[in-house]
Parts: C-alpha cells; sequence; structure tokens
C-alpha cells in the first residue's frame, strides 16, 4: 500500500496522493510544454502567398476586365483595370483559386498567371478581340 500511494503532509493534516494522479499531472504538463513548440513552427506547408497578375500586349492602352476568387473565397471583379494587374492574399491548403481576365480591345494578346510562394503555378494566354484567359485550380 505504501508503493501506491504518497503521503504529503499539509497545514491541515494528511493527504493521500496515488502514483496514477502524479503521472496524470506529469503527462498535462509534458502535453502544455509541447504546444509551445507546435505553435512556433511556421505554416509553410498549410499556408499560401498567392499573387494572381493579368498583363496584356499589342494595345495602346492596356486595360481588361478581371473576375478573381479572393482570399475568403468570395467573388471579385475589376472592370477596365489597367495592365499590368495584380492582387495578392494569404490562403490555406485545399483552396481554390480562379483568375479569368478579359481583352477588352479588338486585337491584342491576354496573359493570366498564379503565383504560389513566388512560383509560377498556373498561367493562360488568349490572343485576339475581346479573347479571355482562365487559369484556376485547388492548392493541395
Amino acid at each position: 500500500m505504501l508503493a501506491n500511494n504518497l503521503r504529503a503532509e499539509t497545514n491541515d493534516g494528511v493527504s493521500d496522493i496515488s502514483m496514477g494522479t502524479i503521472y496524470f499531472a506529469l503527462l498535462i504538463c509534458f502535453m502544455l510544454l509541447g504546444c509551445g513548440e507546435i505553435q512556433d513552427r511556421p505554416l509553410t506547408k498549410t499556408a499560401y502567398h498567392v499573387k494572381y497578375l493579368v498583363t496584356l500586349e499589342d494595345v495602346e492602352y492596356p486595360y481588361a476586365s478581371m473576375t478573381y476568387q479572393n482570399a475568403t473565397g468570395g467573388t471579385e471583379q475589376a472592370n477596365d483595370a489597367d495592365t499590368p494587374w495584380s492582387r495578392e492574399f494569404e490562403c490555406k491548403r485545399g483552396a481554390f483559386l480562379y483568375i479569368s481576365a478579359q481583352n477588352a480591345h479588338d486585337r491584342g494578346k491576354i496573359t493570366v498567371s498564379v503565383y504560389v510562394n513566388d512560383r509560377l503555378w498556373k498561367t493562360s494566354t488568349s490572343t485576339g478581340g475581346y479573347a479571355i484567359a482562365t487559369a484556376s485550380g485547388r492548392i493541395d
């Protein structure tokens, strides 16, 4: 019985502490200490920096209209925007990315590009009047 219980003196008298209680308390302490390490780790594998880029060539006044998926998963538009045009935001793994741009002229070449963590991930080019280029996909 002495091996299974420890006796501790307090000002109020004597109390019994079981070995299971001590093991449980130590386990909780180790778990709490370990959580600090998890929170300090960089999120490079689950968080991504995204940049949409739209360029238009072979026109005197390069502007286009864009529709794109934003950081919260909503859809936004930019109409008759000067090019080159870009938007940047952070997103998580599994996010769906989408950018579509339409040339606002009767000639020219429009290109949309999606960069993830500063690396080209998707690109699309269309040539001609009022052409549309689209790039999309899910980050895994």
